[in-house]
């Protein structure tokens, strides 16, 4: 009642203090956010309701409540900006050495894959397995990605076992959004398909059973054999299949797309390919390339629907993070098991393609 004379003033002035605690204390996207959650009134009536609003208790020098008005405001906007989740630093490994965080999904299974018979480029659609595994892809990068390191778009292989799987983690990452959408509108993370992406070209053993393909072409089934070492000699590496394409041929395009698109995204934001097993096994050699023995991986060859991360510094060197976890799979989704009766330095091709 004592400060009637200064209602108006009060008024005016805390909700500007408001506007300037939100812009001081928040990153824009955040801070766009809570104001369109919290509309600040904008005409005189509406400062003239609100006031009449408040508790008439004595007030006598009004304007030492601003810094708690400030305060209050400033630690409210914290929380709602920690569940929300702040922007991360750029990664960067033990070695101190910094990068973009990539994350490179394979495909879930088909039917071709069951069935040990080489895919390449031939374009062949997940099974009921493979479904359930892009799913269970999507849900994993959803508990590993936070809110506001969403990007605005996935990548993906040209091929439709890539692009299904591709699809699934859009939607599951889109629904994980915090930020306002507008009424009836759903907001919905761009697929962005690149040929770079898709799988080796294996020419003439596309479509043969494993069998097959040794017996009929012993050579070019001896280059693909290896498609999962991370070391290889570099005549067969330089070497196509008939028909199609050499393992330095496909290592070329994938690192050059996936580099791009470090260029392409915000700091602070991963990067989501969705690609196919040749592929995985070249960004693999990529990595090694130049390692000596003792640092060099032993890996597993990368099963349908498994995850792999890389720290990637365009134009320079490329270090694994984690390589094929499939942690997420299981029941449905759980990677088939089969006897390839295959000899040890030979990958099964179920687990390519």
């Amino acid at each position: 009642r004592n400060c009637t004379a200064k209602r108006n003033c009060v008024g005016s002035t805390t909700y500007s203090h408001l506007s300037e605690a939100l812009a001081e204390t928040v990153s824009d996207d955040v801070g766009v956010a809570a104001m369109e959650l919290f509309p600040m009134p904008t005409r005189s009536t509406d400062l003239h309701a609100l006031h009449n609003a408040r508790p008439l208790w004595s007030c006598p020098r009004p304007c030492t409540c601003l810094p708690r008005v400030r305060g209050l405001l400033g630690l409210g906007v914290a929380i709602y900006a920690t569940w929300v989740g702040l922007p991360s630093l750029p990664c960067m490994t033990a070695a101190g050495i910094s990068g973009r965080r990539v994350i490179v999904v394979r495909h879930g299974e088909t039917d071709w894959n069951r069935a040990l018979r080489v895919q390449g480029t031939t374009d062949i659609p997940l099974n009921d397995r493979g479904r359930a595994q892009a799913e269970a892809c999507a849900q994993a990068l959803k508990k590993d990605i936070r809110p506001c390191q969403i990007p605005s778009v996935v990548y993906s292989s040209q091929l439709q076992r890539a692009a299904a799987t591709a699809s699934a983690i859009a939607t599951a990452l889109a629904a994980l959004s915090v930020l306002p959408r507008k009424k009836g509108k759903n907001k919905l993370l761009d697929m962005r398909y690149d040929s770079r992406l898709n799988e080796w070209d294996l020419g003439v053993i596309e479509g043969l059973l494993k069998d097959e393909a040794a017996l009929r072409h012993t050579d070019d089934w001896g280059i693909f054999s290896q498609w999962c070492s991370a070391r290889v000699a570099s005549e067969t590496a330089s070497r196509p299949v008939a028909g199609g394409e050499s393992m330095d041929q496909v290592r070329q395009r994938v690192v050059e797309c996936l580099e791009e698109a470090c260029r392409n995204t915000p700091e602070g934001v991963p990067i989501i390919a969705v690609t196919h097993g040749g592929v995985l096994g070249q960004l693999l050699r990529h990595v090694e390339e130049g390692q000596s023995d003792e640092e060099a991986m032993v890996v597993e060859p990368a099963t349908n629907a498994c995850i792999s991360q890389f720290l990637v510094v365009p134009g320079g060197e490329w270090r694994i993070l984690s390589w094929a976890r499939t942690d997420h799979l299981s029941g449905s989704s759980a990677p088939a098991s089969a006897d390839y009766d295959s000899s040890a330095d030979e990958c099964p091709i179920s687990d390519s393609g």
